[in-house]
């Protein structure tokens, strides 16, 4: 089995700046906090990989604020740790983005499912041990 580090894997054009919506990403924070308390998004700490990630749309039409790349050992997150997603070329597997982190490895997988339907306003990746026991 090959292990999947769960680390970026498309082209990724990132334009380092300041936080891109402060009230977005405090509600983001707001839904995750939650989600991280019950272990659905966090880190494998055996291996050092981050797990989950949340976005919701933001910006112009096709944007989305997504949380950034390897925050998922985070209790608490803030501004500094979402990124704006303002371009994805699923043919060209690239994304861009901008803010003060790269988008999460997951921010391609979040644009396939906004591009589904306008009405989706968020997308929550988590991951949950329990469901694929039996």
């Amino acid at each position: 089995m090959t292990l999947d580090e769960g680390y970026i894997k498309y082209d990724i054009d990132w334009a380092p700046g300041p936080a891109p919506d402060v009230s977005a990403a405090r509600e983001l924070d707001r839904w995750r906090r939650p989600l991280y308390e019950a272990g659905l998004i966090g880190e494998y700490a055996d291996l050092g990989i981050g797990f989950g990630n949340i976005s919701k749309r933001c910006g112009t039409p096709g944007q989305f604020l997504i949380s950034g790349t390897q925050t998922g050992h985070l209790a608490r997150t803030d501004e500094r740790h979402y990124a704006l997603v303002t371009a994805v070329d699923i043919d060209a597997n690239s994304v861009s983005c901008s803010g003060p982190i790269k988008a999460s490895s997951e921010a391609m997988t979040h644009a396939a499912i906004y591009a589904l339907d306008d009405r989706i306003a968020a997308v929550v990746h988590v991951h949950s041990k329990p469901l694929w026991q039996s």
